[in-house]
């Protein structure tokens, strides 16, 4: 089992902003081998949401998809799991549309995959004040005791270097 698991935006934002695949390959080459070598993963959730786009990224997530970066989340833990992430959401969460927007992304799925594996979910969302309306992935863990980290902390923490070519 990956000890990463990652959120569907470290993938977008990586591309679009820190780790374009045109200009930073070796990001993209880092993630293939930390996959092979279970370091990284994600859920088929979040490659779905990858291969909705129109772009290279797509294209990259489609190659990907029949990869061990796609772990089914059919499982009976992560189902139960996932439940408790609903109840918890029901009762904390107001907002009838938000709460339907989370429940239909692959965000409490990766929860559940991380909570039953023992894996940190990489994402770049915040945690925001109790308080709030947005539902979002480091404020669930919390709840859960899940650890997570965003990509920046995922490339420190594993000792990842990119060199400069021209």
């Amino acid at each position: 089992m990956p000890k990463y698991l990652l959120d569907t935006n470290i993938f977008i934002q990586s591309h679009k902003q820190f780790y374009n695949m045109d200009f930073c390959p070796g990001f993209w080459n880092w993630l293939n081998l930390s996959q092979e070598s279970n370091i990284t993963g994600s859920i088929i959730y979040v490659i779905d949401e990858l291969c909705k786009g129109n772009d290279i990224l797509a294209t990259w997530a489609s190659d990907n998809k029949k990869s061990n970066w796609a772990m089914n989340i059919d499982d009976e833990q992560t189902q139960t799991m996932f439940s408790k992430i609903v109840n918890y959401v029901e009762v904390t969460y107001d907002d009838t549309a938000t709460k339907q927007k989370f429940y239909g992304c692959a965000d409490p799925w990766i929860i559940a995959k991380a909570a039953v594996t023992g894996a940190t979910v990489v994402t770049q969302e915040k945690l925001v004040v109790t308080n709030s309306s947005k539902i979002k992935i480091p404020n669930i863990c919390q709840h859960f005791n899940i650890n997570y980290i965003n990509i920046f902390d995922l490339l420190k923490v594993n000792h990842v270097k990119f060199i400069l070519e021209v």
